[in-house]
Parts: structure tokens; C-alpha cells; sequence
């Protein structure tokens, strides 16, 4: 079989030196990483939609830890049934999503969630849009949409995606290629951008925006002909509360549903919030802090202490090991540390 074939049945065309069956029979003590490198080299130069797209940097996990993966993936039997390479690439983004808290419903939305919105519009051909596509789980339930309706989805769908950040792009085209898909996704901020010329253009368009972003200009949308049911007022409260959006995320995390303060009790907590988001990024929010022990219990007991320290007396001990342990759990989701937050993203 050549490529043409390979591509005619809707599969990605891997050459032979990329292929599992020759990486996983190199004589013992090779560089696999090396390997690895080349072999994502050749998958590129073979299918121009991964151009800059694949990983080529394997060296760095070492020869035991790629030997052991090759090995697991050497476990999967030749016959299993199925889309199986897809459904693992999808089991990781998932995990991937989750240990990223907040900052994963930026790129990945639960599969039970896109397939609902699929099962509703139901594309079975046409051109579709997602102008928030992120990893790309929108294509990926529409092929299969249409696959459980004994049609060839490569045949009958053209693809077509907007995401603002360049790293989630490159998610999504790989998860397009594990699937045997392709399409056209450009980097745009969907708010203000417009690369795909999109009013009447496309049969379906769905999508599942991130719920944290803020800040909009709405001046630049007000006479975008692709909101002509208006634009959702934008929340200024933080303003008004004079807190920053993030300092806000906390105070409210402090004060609802309780307890009740005075004013001057609020003013208070203000306070504290600033003073605990400053310590935490000066000296504790260290880049992937959340992923070492000691580090983890160093941010936990430093919230812990701001928060005994400074809070009014209202907030006795039950209520303060709640609101601690809550703030920590935020801070956890939504820092990663080294100026890397939901917030600096948005």
C-alpha cells in the first residue's frame, strides 16, 4: 500500500522509520530519543497539516522511560477493533486537562459534553466551524457522528477551527491526525478576529467557550454582524469592589455564603487578599510549585498563616479551615506558578 491508499481510506501515512514495528526492533542501547526525533521529522515532512505540530523532544525523558513506553504501547494487540490510538490520545488530553485545573476547560471540554452538543445539531456533512476549538473535540464526536450514520467523514465533512493560543493548536491538529482528519484551524482571538470570513459561510457551528475569560472590549464588537442578538454585558465588579479579578476570586471565596460581615469586616478581608496574593507570587507561587510536596505545603502554609493572621474574628475555627482549605484548592487550579495563572492567560 502507498500513501494515496492510506489517505484514501482516511488514515495519516506513516512512513516505515516511524512506523512502531521498526522502532520497537532497534538493537538494545539505541537512542531512541533520537530516533523518536527523527521519526516525528518524517511524519511531518509526509503530512503537511503536522508542519511544526509534533513533539521533538524525546531525548529528554531518557532511554529506560521511552524503552518502557514503547514497551506498553508493543502491550496493545494488533487486532484490537476500533478507533483505539484515538481514544487514547483522547484518555491523556482528558488527564492532561484535569491536572491543569481551571486553565484545562481552556482546551478541553468533557466528551460527554461535546457529544451532547453534536447529538443536538446533529452535522451529518457541510462545512462546520468551532470558533473556540481548543483540542479539537468538537471534529473529532462530528466524524464519529457521522461514521454511526455509515458515512465517511473525510468524504463529507471539511473542518474548519479558530484558537488563540499557538501550543493548543498544535493539540488539536494532532488529535485531527490521530483520527484520520484534517482542517483548516487558524490562530485568532474569535472576539476580534474573523479569519474564516465565518456569516453564512458554514452549515454548522458549535462551540463550547472558556468560561473565564474577561475584560472584553466591547467597543470593538458592537457592529460585528456575527452577534446580531448583542453582546452580554461585561462584569466590572471587581472595579467596583476596587480588587483586581483575581483578588476578587478570593474575596468571594471568603465571604459566601458566609459569614456576614460590617463593612469595615470587608474592608478587612480586602486586605488580607492582598496581602496573601502578594506573598504567593513573590516568594511561593515557584514555577510548577503544585507539582513537588514541599513546595505544595509551603504555599498551604502560607495561606494558612496570612489568613490566621489577618481575618477578622468573625471567622472562628470552623469556618476558617473551610475558607483555607478552599482558597487553597483555587490557588492549586488556577496558579502554576512563575507569573503562569488562568488570570494572565485570559
Amino acid at each position: 500500500m502507498g500513501k494515496a491508499d492510506y489517505q484514501a481510506r482516511g488514515v495519516m501515512y506513516v512512513p516505515e522509520n516511524a512506523r512502531f514495528g521498526y522502532l520497537k526492533t532497534l538493537p538494545e542501547g539505541s537512542d531512541l530519543g533520537t530516533a523518536l526525533n527523527r521519526a516525528m521529522e518524517t511524519i511531518e515532512a509526509e503530512n503537511p497539516d503536522l508542519q511544526g505540530v509534533l513533539p521533538h523532544d524525546y531525548g529528554r525523558l531518557g532511554n529506560p522511560t521511552l524503552a518502557e513506553l514503547l514497551r506498553l504501547i508493543g502491550s496493545i494487540p494488533d487486532d484490537i477493533e476500533g478507533d483505539a490510538f484515538g481514544k487514547i490520545y483522547e484518555y491523556f488530553l482528558g488527564n492532561f486537562a484535569m491536572t491543569e485545573g481551571q486553565r484545562g476547560g481552556e482546551f478541553f471540554t468533557p466528551i460527554s459534553i461535546v457529544k451532547l452538543i453534536v447529538d443536538i445539531i446533529e452535522p451529518f456533512s457541510g462545512r462546520i466551524l468551532d470558533p473556540a476549538c481548543g483540542s479539537g473535540g468538537m471534529f473529532v464526536q462530528s466524524a464519529r457522528f457521522v461514521a454511526e450514520h455509515k458515512r465517511n467523514p473525510t468524504a463529507v465533512l471539511s473542518i474548519y477551527g479558530q484558537q488563540r493560543v499557538d501550543e493548543t493548536i498544535r493539540l488539536a491538529k494532532m488529535n485531527l491526525a490521530v483520527h484520520g482528519l484534517s482542517g483548516d484551524i487558524r490562530p485568532s482571538n474569535t472576539y476580534y478576529e474573523d479569519p474564516h470570513h465565518s456569516v453564512g459561510a458554514f452549515d454548522f457551528v458549535m462551540a463550547n467557550p472558556p468560561f473565564n475569560v474577561n475584560s472584553i472590549d466591547k467597543e470593538r464588537l458592537k457592529d460585528d454582524k456575527r452577534f446580531p442578538f448583542g453582546i452580554p454585558s461585561v462584569d466590572n465588579r471587581h472595579v467596583r469592589e476596587e480588587l483586581t479579578e483575581e483578588e476578587l476570586a478570593i474575596f468571594d471565596l471568603l465571604t459566601k455564603p458566609d459569614p456576614t460581615l460590617t463593612k469595615a469586616e470587608e474592608a478587612k478581608v480586602k486586605k488580607v487578599v492582598r496581602g496573601l496574593l502578594a506573598k504567593l507570587k513573590s516568594e511561593l507561587l515557584v514555577l510548577d510549585w503544585n507539582k513537588r510536596q514541599a513546595t505544595r505545603a509551603a504555599v498551604q502554609l502560607g495561606i494558612e498563616t496570612e489568613l490566621d493572621a489577618g481575618l477578622p474574628e468573625v471567622y472562628d475555627r470552623a469556618i476558617y479551615d473551610r475558607k483555607a482549605s478552599a482558597v487553597f484548592e483555587h490557588i492549586f487550579a488556577s496558579y502554576r506558578g512563575a507569573g503562569h495563572s488562568v488570570y494572565a492567560a485570559a
